[in-house]
């Protein structure tokens, strides 16, 4: 995501696609790391197989946070760069018909964007993203060694950085909508993500 605005301020394709890429792999983390939690949750009593299954599942979400931890230094270019466009994006998805009243009321409220700036709450979750998740993988990598050596399971995400991904998920989705379609079903599940977790 290396290209400059263009004088329009308008992102160009390849750039919306990447935007696009963003979004699919956030939510692919999101699921991810909730199948994780909610399969390990349930079996306190594992066996060797089933660990080891979980250990599986758990490197899939790590490897998934190191694409996502590229993404957000990518992201929090894109809102910099493009900022008039994205508020002007975002204001219009909000004041269509879309969403019901409440679900707006909810979402935004979670978004915590202030003065209709969706481009600096952009730019803000992603550094919080940028410094939460090398520690996030680390924290990841110790529930691996408690897996392997018999320990406790211990299997998700902390709620600050989940929260986090779902609300950058969202903005990246609802950008993308009318730009390939399936942008606007991933901002639907998000959005609903969003509010049921956060």
């Amino acid at each position: 995501m290396n290209t400059p605005a263009n004088q329009k301020g308008i992102p160009p394709v390849h750039v919306i696609l990447d935007l696009a890429q963003a979004a699919v792999d956030l939510q692919h983390l999101v699921l991810l790391d909730q199948i994780w939690t909610g399969v390990a949750e349930a079996n306190t009593q594992s066996s060797e197989r089933d660990r080891e299954a979980l250990l599986i599942m758990g490197n899939r979400v790590d490897d998934q946070l190191a694409t996502i931890e590229r993404h957000t230094h990518n992201l929090r270019q894109f809102f910099s760069l493009y900022s008039a466009w994205v508020n002007e994006r975002l204001r219009s998805e909000f004041a269509a018909e879309e969403f019901a009243s409440y679900q707006k009321e909810d979402i935004l409220r979670i978004l915590a964007v202030e003065n209709e700036d969706f481009a600096e709450r952009g730019m803000a979750l992603s550094d919080l993203l940028i410094k939460q998740l090398p520690a996030e993988r680390d924290e990841l990598r110790r529930k691996f060694v408690s897996l392997r050596e018999n320990g406790p399971i211990e299997a998700d995400m902390s709620h600050d950085v989940g929260c986090g991904l779902m609300a950058i998920g969202f903005m990246a989705a609802l950008l993308t909508c009318p730009k390939t379609g399936v942008g606007c079903a991933l901002a639907f599940v998000e959005g609903a993500a969003l509010v049921h977790y956060c």
